[in-house]
């Protein structure tokens, strides 16, 4: 059982991702040279009635009636933003470390006018597709490669050659896996960030 914990263990999962990932920061190059994404999206629907016959304890039938949604429309379009800027702060970076990067976003327009165009034109195509009783409507955005928790390490990681599989699976045959877990654990950091960008 010790030997199954440590092989399906949280741990194992971040050494084996260790190498596969990117240092914090070619991560925070990647997210802020990439620009943000507005979309759309719209689901019209009408509730209907549904008649059924429900089973009684005493063996007979009642007839029921009740409301059901019918979904009919739907549609989505990604707004064309006409420029955008970053101005997310950087990321540190510590020598030897892993860094479990935390990301929130925010998006800010470069002026009321630039709200005010993008709302108008968003009313436009609600009203275009509005095509029933009842609808959902909603626009997000995002940004193409950004994860809420992206883990990266550090450019010298790998000058600590015991975090790797094979040592570490080493150490849990000797049962002390403990140990490797919060030696682990003090080169870790998590790091929260603040993506922001500036569309128009």
């Amino acid at each position: 059982a010790y030997l199954i914990e440590c092989l399906t263990a949280d741990v194992l999962k971040t050494i084996q991702a260790m190498y596969r990932t990117s240092t914090t920061t070619d991560y925070v190059d990647i997210v802020q040279q990439r620009p943000p994404w507005i979309l759309w999206q719209i689901q019209c629907y009408h509730m209907a009635d549904r008649t059924f016959q429900k089973r009684n304890l005493n063996g007979t039938h009642t007839l029921c009636t009740e409301q059901h949604r019918v979904n009919t429309h739907s549609a989505q379009l990604y707004y064309r933003l006409s420029g955008w800027v970053d101005r997310s702060p950087s990321v540190s970076e510590t020598r030897h470390d892993i860094q479990n990067v935390h990301s929130n976003r925010i998006l800010r327009w470069k002026s009321v006018g630039a709200r005010e165009h993008h709302d108008h034109w968003f009313q436009q195509w609600v009203d275009f597709h509005d095509r029933d009783t009842c609808k959902d409507v909603a626009w997000s955005w995002g940004i193409k490669g950004l994860s809420p928790m992206e883990q990266c390490h550090g450019d010298n990681l790998d000058e600590r050659w015991w975090t790797s599989p094979s040592v570490y699976t080493l150490v849990s045959l000797t049962g002390a896996s403990i140990m490797y877990r919060i030696a682990l654990a003090m080169i870790t950091r998590n790091v929260h960030w603040t993506v922001e960008k500036v569309a128009w």
